[in-house]
């Protein structure tokens, strides 16, 4: 989205005071039956967890409260570690078909910290192993683009709707929320009042509400104090973590709640669920380890690769608004076919002529490329000018010559590059076998000796260089 664009939809959006949907499709798909959220509220500068809330969205969640989180003991941690394995035992049978919703992405960051505390820590109990595994694999998947499992609320509103908000302001999820509610008739100042209170995961400290403050002063009493100010501080910890968790999993269900409100066809997003669930499953099978092997690597580059194209195509087949940007873009080829080779009717080889007038193109030759909305297929052979400035690309099928709504004179298509998906598995594995050594050992392999030539560097970069 252009900066003018990005500026008139905010202006417009304060102008009737409510959020204004920017996309005509949904990134993300339904949510499957094994649904569930998680909230937390970390220690910020020691990166551990004080309070979780989870469980079911349709239901209050579950909570955990932790007065002491720097310990060694995790057997407050029991509770959720044996919901979220018993989730993950649900999921794996059903081939992966699961999703885990959070407030925000500072969520998924503190999940993430949980699986490395614990996903190989022996001094855990084996259930807590499992979770931190489980967490380690949510947290890996959510970096894939495209994924659906991990829904990240306000990242998932700030993406198909627009406010009358700053883009630094809409970075609160709070704030955000305020202008999806009809009931709010001064969404500007209530917005900005609710930036005030942090939602990020963390305990209040301001002024009015020094809720960090307040929790360290009840740590340093639990340890210290009397049994009569343990007992008072103990009360006190769990009041304020309590609040502000339910806080954070009460955005995070209103989020999700405004986010349907918006009515979003799911429609194209097949792919990338099959890809998401599928590794999921593999996940949760197998178990997580750090990919380090560089054949590995690659093949995980590649998948990531894989899940941004193909998210792309299937928002741009999907959703018109995307469509019509792209188009003025020039990811997106909207033309008219205007003439077609074909030896023979309904067989390849069969080349489409598209025209179009629009002023950027940046499909290129031999790119690979697909007719939005249908099978067909090509690459792109010629790109030529057209006598009114136009463009008209030659585009040789390679799937869909019977598809009568494309392969016609006169047709409205709109060509758009293929989702590069074929991940090339068999090229890595030759890699591996042939073990290089800068990647495989220490040892550099042994030259056989010959003679040095009489000539010097100079010598034979003249000789080699062309006439």
């Amino acid at each position: 989205m252009s900066k003018l664009t990005d500026t008139l939809q905010r202006m417009t959006a304060r102008i009737e005071n409510r959020a204004i949907p920017i996309r005509g499709g949904s990134s993300f798909a339904a949510d499957p039956h094994e649904t569930i959220g998680i909230a937390t509220i970390k220690i910020v500068t020691e990166e551990q967890i004080q309070a979780i809330a989870y469980g079911r969205l349709d239901e209050p969640p579950k909570v955990i409260v932790r007065h002491n989180p720097l310990s060694r003991d995790v057997s407050d941690l029991l509770p959720f570690a044996e919901y979220l394995n018993e989730w993950a035992d649900q999921v794996a049978a059903t081939g992966g078909e699961g999703r885990v919703w959070t407030p925000h992405s500072d969520a998924i960051d503190t999940i993430d910290v949980l699986g490395h505390r614990y996903g190989f820590n022996d001094n855990a109990p084996a259930v807590v192993q499992r979770m931190g595994q489980v967490c380690r694999i949510l947290a890996h998947e959510a970096r894939f683009p495209g994924q659906q499992i991990v829904a990240d609320a306000k990242q998932l509103l700030s993406e198909h709707a627009i406010t009358g908000l700053s883009p630094a302001e809409e970075g609160h999820l709070g704030a955000l929320l305020v202008w999806h509610d009809p009931g709010i008739p001064d969404k500007l100042q209530a917005s900005r009042d609710a930036i005030r209170i942090p939602a990020s995961g963390v305990l209040v400290n301001t002024p009015d509400f020094p809720g960090d403050e307040t929790a360290e002063r009840c740590r340093r009493l639990i340890k210290t104090g009397s049994n009569e100010e343990r007992a008072a501080a103990i009360a006190e910890m769990e009041t304020i973590l309590e609040r502000t968790v339910r806080r954070e999993w009460r955005l995070m269900v209103d989020a999700r709640e405004a986010y349907l409100r918006l009515a979003l066809p799911t429609s194209g997003l097949n792919d990338l669920t099959k890809r998401s669930f599928r590794r999921l499953a593999n996940g949760l099978e197998a178990g997580f380890y750090p990919t380090r092997a560089p054949e590995r690597i690659a093949l995980e580059l590649e998948d990531m690769n894989a899940g941004s194209a193909l998210a792309e195509v299937a928002t741009l087949e999907a959703d018109p608004v995307v469509r019509e940007r792209a188009a003025q873009e020039g990811r997106a080829f909207v033309g008219t076919v205007t003439a077609i080779d074909q030896v023979k009717p309904n067989r390849n080889p069969c080349t489409l002529h598209v025209t179009s007038a629009q002023a950027v193109n940046r499909l290129r030759l031999s790119d690979r490329v697909q007719f939005a909305g249908s099978n067909v297929t090509g690459i792109i052979r010629s790109i030529t000018a057209t006598d009114d400035n136009g463009t008209c690309l030659e585009i040789e099928l390679t799937k869909g010559v019977r598809t009568k709504s494309i392969v016609c004179l006169g047709a409205s298509v709109c060509v758009i590059k293929s989702a590069y998906a074929n991940v090339r598995i068999s090229i890595f594995n030759e890699v591996k076998s042939r073990q290089p050594w800068a990647f495989y050992g220490d040892t550099p392999p042994v030259l056989s000796a010959s003679q040095p030539s009489p000539e010097t560097p100079l010598d034979i970069a003249k000789r080699s260089r062309r006439a």
